[in-house]
Protein backbone atom coordinates (compact mmCIF):
# COMPACT_ATOMS: atom_id res chain seq x y z
CA UNK A 1 0.00 0.00 0.00
CA UNK A 2 1.10 3.57 -0.65
CA UNK A 3 0.46 5.45 2.69
CA UNK A 4 0.27 8.82 0.53
CA UNK A 5 -0.53 11.13 3.24
CA UNK A 6 0.44 12.73 6.31
CA UNK A 7 -0.57 14.35 9.68
CA UNK A 8 -2.47 11.27 10.81
CA UNK A 9 -2.41 8.96 13.61
CA UNK A 10 0.24 6.26 13.29
CA UNK A 11 -1.71 3.11 13.03
CA UNK A 12 -2.87 4.91 9.86
CA UNK A 13 0.14 4.08 8.59
CA UNK A 14 0.12 0.11 9.35
CA UNK A 15 -3.20 -1.01 7.65
CA UNK A 16 -3.19 -3.95 5.38
CA UNK A 17 -5.58 -4.79 2.34
CA UNK A 18 -3.84 -7.38 0.87
CA UNK A 19 -6.11 -7.82 -1.98
CA UNK A 20 -6.10 -9.96 -5.47
CA UNK A 21 -5.33 -8.38 -8.70
CA UNK A 22 -6.79 -9.70 -11.79
CA UNK A 23 -4.05 -9.59 -15.05
CA UNK A 24 -6.64 -10.44 -17.14
CA UNK A 25 -8.92 -7.94 -16.66
CA UNK A 26 -5.81 -5.42 -16.82
CA UNK A 27 -5.28 -6.71 -20.20
CA UNK A 28 -9.10 -6.25 -21.13
CA UNK A 29 -8.98 -2.53 -19.95
CA UNK A 30 -5.88 -1.41 -21.60
CA UNK A 31 -7.42 -3.09 -25.05
CA UNK A 32 -10.71 -1.18 -24.58
CA UNK A 33 -8.98 2.33 -23.80
CA UNK A 34 -6.23 1.91 -26.26
CA UNK A 35 -8.90 0.68 -29.17
CA UNK A 36 -10.45 4.08 -27.52
CA UNK A 37 -7.53 6.14 -28.22
CA UNK A 38 -5.86 6.51 -24.92
CA UNK A 39 -2.45 5.45 -24.28
CA UNK A 40 -2.82 2.67 -21.68
CA UNK A 41 -0.10 0.91 -19.80
CA UNK A 42 0.51 -1.26 -17.05
CA UNK A 43 2.63 -1.26 -13.89
CA UNK A 44 3.15 -4.20 -11.64
CA UNK A 45 4.92 -2.56 -9.02
CA UNK A 46 2.77 0.69 -7.60
CA UNK A 47 0.81 -0.10 -4.51
CA UNK A 48 -2.91 0.85 -4.46
CA UNK A 49 -2.94 4.15 -2.89
CA UNK A 50 -5.68 5.49 -0.14
CA UNK A 51 -8.14 6.82 -2.35
CA UNK A 52 -8.64 2.79 -3.08
CA UNK A 53 -7.25 0.77 -0.02
CA UNK A 54 -9.41 3.61 2.55
CA UNK A 55 -13.13 3.07 1.12
CA UNK A 56 -12.52 -0.94 0.04
CA UNK A 57 -10.96 -1.77 3.34
CA UNK A 58 -14.56 -0.56 4.85
CA UNK A 59 -16.87 -1.73 2.16
CA UNK A 60 -14.74 -5.33 1.70
CA UNK A 61 -12.45 -6.22 4.71
CA UNK A 62 -12.39 -9.65 3.48
CA UNK A 63 -10.08 -8.11 0.28
CA UNK A 64 -10.97 -11.12 -1.73
CA UNK A 65 -12.39 -9.36 -4.77
CA UNK A 66 -9.55 -8.63 -7.20
CA UNK A 67 -9.11 -4.57 -7.49
CA UNK A 68 -6.76 -2.80 -10.61
CA UNK A 69 -6.59 1.16 -9.79
CA UNK A 70 -6.69 3.10 -13.23
CA UNK A 71 -4.88 6.75 -12.92
CA UNK A 72 -6.46 10.02 -13.61
CA UNK A 73 -4.77 11.46 -16.70
CA UNK A 74 -2.33 14.45 -16.31
CA UNK A 75 -4.17 17.71 -16.48
CA UNK A 76 -7.27 15.93 -14.85
CA UNK A 77 -9.37 17.07 -18.12
CA UNK A 78 -13.11 16.94 -17.28
CA UNK A 79 -14.08 15.50 -21.09
CA UNK A 80 -11.32 12.75 -21.54
CA UNK A 81 -12.37 11.44 -18.00
CA UNK A 82 -15.81 11.41 -19.75
CA UNK A 83 -14.60 9.81 -22.29
CA UNK A 84 -12.59 7.12 -20.14
CA UNK A 85 -15.52 5.87 -18.51
CA UNK A 86 -17.16 5.59 -22.06
CA UNK A 87 -14.47 3.60 -23.16
CA UNK A 88 -14.87 0.80 -20.22
CA UNK A 89 -18.73 1.25 -19.75
CA UNK A 90 -18.93 -2.63 -21.11
CA UNK A 91 -16.58 -3.83 -18.02
CA UNK A 92 -20.13 -3.05 -16.17
CA UNK A 93 -21.78 -6.09 -18.28
CA UNK A 94 -18.56 -8.55 -17.56
CA UNK A 95 -19.07 -8.53 -13.96
CA UNK A 96 -16.82 -5.10 -13.21
CA UNK A 97 -17.50 -2.96 -10.58
CA UNK A 98 -16.69 0.86 -11.49
CA UNK A 99 -16.07 2.33 -8.45
CA UNK A 100 -15.31 6.55 -8.70
CA UNK A 101 -13.14 7.01 -5.49
CA UNK A 102 -12.68 11.43 -4.25
CA UNK A 103 -14.76 13.30 -2.09
CA UNK A 104 -17.58 16.02 -3.01
CA UNK A 105 -15.83 18.77 -1.37
CA UNK A 106 -11.86 18.85 -0.78
CA UNK A 107 -10.62 22.17 -0.18
CA UNK A 108 -8.43 21.17 2.58
CA UNK A 109 -7.26 24.68 3.63
CA UNK A 110 -11.08 25.37 4.55
CA UNK A 111 -11.02 21.51 6.15
CA UNK A 112 -8.41 22.54 8.03
CA UNK A 113 -9.13 25.51 9.64
CA UNK A 114 -12.49 23.43 11.21
CA UNK A 115 -10.15 21.25 12.64
CA UNK A 116 -8.14 24.13 14.41
CA UNK A 117 -11.68 26.10 15.95
CA UNK A 118 -13.86 22.92 16.08
CA UNK A 119 -16.64 24.36 14.13
CA UNK A 120 -16.88 25.09 10.57
CA UNK A 121 -17.50 28.66 9.14
CA UNK A 122 -20.89 29.42 7.80
CA UNK A 123 -19.61 30.81 4.62
CA UNK A 124 -17.74 27.76 3.69
CA UNK A 125 -21.00 25.79 4.87
CA UNK A 126 -23.36 27.43 2.32
CA UNK A 127 -20.24 27.11 -0.51
CA UNK A 128 -20.69 23.63 -0.06
CA UNK A 129 -24.05 23.05 0.22
CA UNK A 130 -24.38 25.14 -3.38
CA UNK A 131 -21.83 22.95 -4.83
CA UNK A 132 -23.72 19.53 -3.46
CA UNK A 133 -26.97 20.54 -4.47
CA UNK A 134 -25.47 21.31 -8.14
CA UNK A 135 -24.18 17.66 -7.66
CA UNK A 136 -27.60 16.42 -7.05
CA UNK A 137 -29.08 17.98 -9.69
CA UNK A 138 -26.78 17.32 -12.34
CA UNK A 139 -26.59 13.02 -10.92
CA UNK A 140 -30.07 12.59 -10.05
CA UNK A 141 -32.79 14.83 -11.95
CA UNK A 142 -34.59 12.95 -14.57
CA UNK A 143 -33.48 16.26 -17.20
CA UNK A 144 -30.03 14.73 -16.45
CA UNK A 145 -30.87 12.12 -18.36
CA UNK A 146 -32.38 13.82 -21.27
CA UNK A 147 -29.89 14.97 -24.43
CA UNK A 148 -29.13 18.05 -25.30
CA UNK A 149 -28.77 20.18 -28.51
CA UNK A 150 -25.37 17.88 -28.95
CA UNK A 151 -26.89 14.88 -28.16
CA UNK A 152 -24.87 13.49 -25.09
CA UNK A 153 -26.96 14.06 -21.90
CA UNK A 154 -27.71 16.83 -19.89
CA UNK A 155 -25.81 15.27 -16.75
CA UNK A 156 -21.90 15.12 -19.03
CA UNK A 157 -22.33 18.48 -20.84
CA UNK A 158 -23.27 19.94 -17.05
CA UNK A 159 -20.16 17.91 -15.67
CA UNK A 160 -17.77 18.82 -18.56
CA UNK A 161 -18.78 22.69 -17.39
CA UNK A 162 -18.55 21.40 -13.66
CA UNK A 163 -16.31 24.88 -13.22
CA UNK A 164 -18.93 27.00 -13.48
CA UNK A 165 -21.38 25.33 -11.19
CA UNK A 166 -21.82 27.62 -7.79
CA UNK A 167 -18.69 27.46 -5.20
CA UNK A 168 -16.93 24.84 -7.53
CA UNK A 169 -13.50 25.92 -7.78
CA UNK A 170 -13.96 27.09 -3.69
CA UNK A 171 -14.66 23.52 -3.08
CA UNK A 172 -12.27 22.20 -5.41
CA UNK A 173 -9.03 24.26 -5.76
CA UNK A 174 -7.74 21.23 -7.39
CA UNK A 175 -9.90 18.42 -8.73
CA UNK A 176 -8.49 14.97 -8.52
CA UNK A 177 -11.26 14.29 -5.90
CA UNK A 178 -14.32 15.19 -8.27
CA UNK A 179 -12.88 13.54 -11.35
CA UNK A 180 -13.61 10.02 -10.68
CA UNK A 181 -17.68 11.15 -10.76
CA UNK A 182 -16.80 11.83 -14.91
CA UNK A 183 -15.63 8.20 -15.25
CA UNK A 184 -18.25 6.85 -13.66
CA UNK A 185 -20.68 8.92 -15.04
CA UNK A 186 -19.36 8.96 -18.69
CA UNK A 187 -19.79 4.91 -18.35
CA UNK A 188 -23.35 5.63 -17.27
CA UNK A 189 -24.11 7.92 -19.68
CA UNK A 190 -28.47 8.09 -20.11
CA UNK A 191 -28.83 6.33 -16.49
CA UNK A 192 -30.57 8.45 -14.12
CA UNK A 193 -27.91 8.64 -10.82
CA UNK A 194 -28.95 7.81 -7.14
CA UNK A 195 -27.75 9.86 -4.05
CA UNK A 196 -26.55 6.77 -1.33
CA UNK A 197 -24.63 8.51 1.21
CA UNK A 198 -25.51 12.60 2.28
CA UNK A 199 -23.74 13.37 5.32
CA UNK A 200 -21.66 16.82 6.96
CA UNK A 201 -18.28 15.51 6.60
CA UNK A 202 -16.35 17.76 8.83
CA UNK A 203 -19.17 20.18 8.94
CA UNK A 204 -19.41 20.34 5.26
CA UNK A 205 -22.19 18.77 3.00
CA UNK A 206 -20.98 15.60 1.19
CA UNK A 207 -22.41 12.98 -0.97
CA UNK A 208 -22.12 9.96 -3.10
CA UNK A 209 -23.74 8.65 -6.10
CA UNK A 210 -24.71 6.05 -7.96
CA UNK A 211 -25.96 4.76 -11.30
CA UNK A 212 -27.25 1.11 -12.75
Amino acid sequence: LLYDYGGFPEESYHLKYPVPGSPKVAERIMSLLNDAGFKAAETKNRGLDHGVFVPLIIAFPEAQIPVLQLSLIKGLDASQHVRLGKAIASLREEGVLILGSGMSFHNMQALMSTFGTGQANSATVKKAEEFDKYLFDTCCSEEACTTDGSGQSVRISKLEQWKSAPSAIFCHPREEHLIPLMVCAGAAEGEKGVRFYSNQGFGMATSSFKFG
